[in-house]
């Protein structure tokens, strides 16, 4: 069956129509653009980047720009993780903190996530730690663990 003949059969009369919406709410048509307006940013700067040319959308159907970091190289990124200050380099400015961050936070050994560093966490844990499922089986029957550091542990046992 056709629409037209289902539109027939019904009676529309008594229901507003969306023309008579927008006007009992006083909302305008062009409020109703999802899209907002595209915003060139051909030859700005945001922290080290610098736009160079639009590239085209993405799969959520957002802007991807080329843009030229500070340290010289090019990188497609969405113009909102720019505009918003998400992305401020192409990553060498993420490269260049780093370093210094793991002095910050006291990286002694530079090992943690190794095998090793596993090893040495998963014993201590399980000698030390009443919660753990098999405390039973080295810590609670007396086994102990004597190291006081990864390096102290990693000198005797090594790699």
């Amino acid at each position: 069956m056709s629409w037209e003949r289902i539109l027939q059969r019904k009676d529309f009369s008594n229901r507003p129509t969306f023309r008579t919406r927008i006007i009992r709410f006083r909302v305008r048509p062009e409020s109703f653009c999802a899209m907002p307006r595209f915003r060139d940013l051909r030859g700005q700067e945001f922290g080290r980047l610098t736009a160079i040319k639009r590239v085209g959308k993405d799969a959520q159907k957002l802007s991807l720009w080329l843009f030229k970091c500070a340290c010289g190289k090019r990188k497609t990124i969405r113009g909102t993780s720019v505009t918003s200050g998400r992305a401020k380099s192409c990553g060498c400015l993420h490269r260049e903190i780093m370093p210094s961050v793991g002095k910050i936070h006291n990286t002694t050994h530079g090992r943690s996530r190794t095998p090793e560093w596993n090893i040495y966490f998963l014993a201590k844990r399980r000698c030390t730690n009443p919660k753990n499922r098999r405390f039973k089986d080295y810590g609670g029957r007396g086994i102990l663990f004597r190291f006081k550091s990864f390096e102290q542990f990693f000198a005797t046992l090594g790699p």
